[in-house]
Parts: C-alpha cells; structure tokens; sequence
C-alpha cells in the first residue's frame, strides 16, 4: 500500500485528483492548506507528495523543501495551471520536484507520472512499473547509500553517458538519504 498526500488550494481539484489516483494500492490524503500537509509531515509516513505550485501563504516547492525537513525519502510532483519554466527549471535542479504536471491535466499521464515514481504500483493491466529503484543491483546501492548516511562519507556516483537520463535519481537518493550530492565523472 502507498500513501499520496495531494495539497491545493482548491476542493474540487483534490476531489479530482482523489478520482484519478485511486486504486487497491493506493491510499490518498487530501489537504487545502500547505501548513496542515507539515503537520501531517509529522504523523504519518508518505511515498509521495502531489502539490500545486501556487497556494495561499506557501508555494509548492517551498513546501516540498520544508517537508523534506521533517520527512526523507519520498517521490517529489508539483502541479501547476501556470508555465513557468524558469522556475520549475529551478526547482528540478534543485532536486525539490522529480516531475511536473500541468493543469489540466490528462488522467492517464497523471496515472503514469505516478506510477513511474512508485515502485513497484502496479499499472491497469497488473504489471508492476520498471524503474531503476526496483531492479536488485539498484537496490544494493540504496542500501549501501542508507547505511552511509549516517557518517560523514562521501558518496560518488559515476554514470556512463547511456545512463545520463538516469542521473537525476542518483542526485535524488542522495539528497533523500541525507549524504552529499552526486559527484559526476
């Protein structure tokens, strides 16, 4: 079972995004406000954040990065009806998002963008997603990264040219895990 917690503004979009997003796998808590979604930061374990870009008293990025404070280690989304690319461009680089959804969006590559950052939830024909996180040599790396995160180690990755699309996971699990980022040979 993964937890989603989706944060807008507006009830109606929750609703939808509840709508779209529901499944066996997949329990879905919803909240209006950006301050209430850190105090649920607190209290209950996440595998993924859904937010709006622009709210009331906090943009979603912001929120992403205060609630990475309180609670590591989960799939990064941000929405938003407005394009800004110099920001969300920002955003990406800082690692606060792992991906963008504009408004509105289309249901299957919301179901997608989901999937691909979930592994292991499965898709509409039952077949679990194929991300890098869920093959056996990537997970001996994030065991080696978790075990490293607690010293003063620094981690370095190198990446072979093919695998360049992958290198912003590496910088993502390291940020996660609490140690350096990436140093990229």
């Amino acid at each position: 079972m993964f937890t989603i917690l989706t944060v807008d503004d507006e009830s109606h979009i929750l609703r939808a995004l509840y709508r779209v997003l529901r499944s066996s796998d997949v329990e879905i808590v919803g909240t209006r406000d950006p301050f209430e979604a850190l105090e649920l930061a607190g209290q209950k374990r996440f595998d993924m954040v859904l937010t709006d870009e622009r709210m009331p008293g906090m943009r979603g990025t912001e929120l992403l990065a205060r609630f990475a404070q309180v609670q590591p280690g989960w799939a990064r989304l941000s929405m938003s009806a407005y394009q800004d690319f110099a920001a969300m461009m920002q955003a990406f680089n800082a690692g606060l998002i792992q991906h963008f959804v504009p408004k509105p969006w289309d249901n299957d590559a919301l179901r997608e963008a989901v999937r691909k950052h979930l592994p292991g939830l499965r898709s509409a024909n039952g077949s679990e997603t194929d991300l890098l996180t869920v093959s056996p040599a990537m997970a001996g790396v994030l065991e080696r990264i978790d075990a490293l995160s607690d010293s003063s180690a620094t981690v370095s990755f190198r990446v072979r040219p093919a695998q360049a699309r992958n290198s912003s996971h590496a910088h993502c699990i390291a940020q996660d895990c609490g140690v350096p980022a990436p140093s990229w040979r």
